[in-house]
């Protein structure tokens, strides 16, 4: 098994953007790290249609979940499928991406894990997206070279003060605790922002940790608690990251490998402050273009 996998969730309706990715998967992955693609089964002739000379193995969503599709649709049951990447048995960890990923420099087994083999955890205290315009200054003094933010030991002793929480209690309770995506008070410590995303890389030890938790339900489905945690509260890389920070497991911090171009307005963003492909690949691995909220698909280099 491999120390880390790319991962993507994707189906018909992001072909087109998906294969932009491939394309700069195998113009810059360098060291071949294994990439694991999960597809709705009704999507897989499709793909092999739409991609004759792809051979990648494709691993089924329903496979991974053991959820048929209708019982948590489209974008809910992306994040599922997404806590559930480590059954398809390929790596100790995965770096997850979306179709609208593309990768813009060359990147190796180093990129994503330490000399010892252990995965980064991506965290940062401000977001490597135009989502959030008060944090873009950061991001150019980030990208002109300038030291990346990182939590302190006392920021870092704050997010691991956590437990984890009850799933056997109900889940109208838990409900109550989630604060939007804040899940703090779900874990019981104090609340401290931060961000695991875009680009995020998940450790199969912690989802199979979440997996395992007990709920008030008769369903065996492996991905029943992740259905269930979704739910309450989205995104999957919250659930993951406070997992993460109630265990054990050490924690190697990388700030984000993906820069997220969120919406037009960041597009315009971006473009006044003059940053091209190459601009960010002094930085990032990849761009994500957000294909929900505009139909660009590219940054021009």
């Amino acid at each position: 098994m491999r120390d880390i996998a790319i991962f993507c969730k994707s189906f018909r309706d992001d072909f087109d953007r998906l294969g932009q990715l491939l394309a700069t998967l195998r113009a810059f992955n360098k060291d071949d790290i294994p990439f694991a693609l999960s597809l709705p089964a009704g999507d897989v002739d499709l793909f092999r249609v739409t991609f004759p000379d792809e051979r990648l193995e494709i691993h089924l969503d329903h496979d991974l979940t053991g959820l048929e599709e209708p019982v948590a649709s489209g974008w809910t049951y992306q994040q599922v499928v997404k806590l559930c990447c480590d059954r398809t048995c390929i790596a100790h960890s995965y770096f997850i991406v979306d179709s609208d990923f593309y990768f813009v420099r060359p990147f190796t087994h180093a990129d994503l894990v330490d000399p010892h083999g252990a995965p980064f955890t991506i965290l940062s205290p401000y977001s490597h997206t135009t989502d959030y315009p008060a944090m873009f200054p950061d991001v150019l003094a980030w990208i002109g070279s300038g030291d990346a933010r990182r939590f302190d030991a006392e920021a870092m002793r704050v997010l691991r003060s956590g437990r984890r929480p009850d799933l056997m209690g109900h889940p109208a309770e838990l409900q109550a605790l989630c604060r939007g995506t804040d899940l703090a008070a779900v874990f019981g410590r104090p609340s401290l922002r931060y961000f695991c995303q875009p680009g995020p890389i998940l450790h199969s030890a912690v989802l199979r940790d979440i997996r395992e938790q007990p709920i008030p339900s008769a369903s065996t489905a492996p991905g029943a608690v992740a259905e269930l945690l979704i739910r309450l509260s989205p995104w999957e890389i919250n659930w993951h990251s406070e997992y993460l920070f109630a265990s054990g497991l050490p924690i190697v911090v990388q700030p984000s490998l993906v820069f997220a171009i969120a919406s037009q307005a960041g597009c315009d963003a971006v473009a006044a402050a003059g940053l091209t492909e190459a601009d960010f690949s002094r930085r990032y691995l990849a761009l994500a273009m957000a294909a929900r909220h505009y139909d660009r698909r590219r940054l021009s280099p």
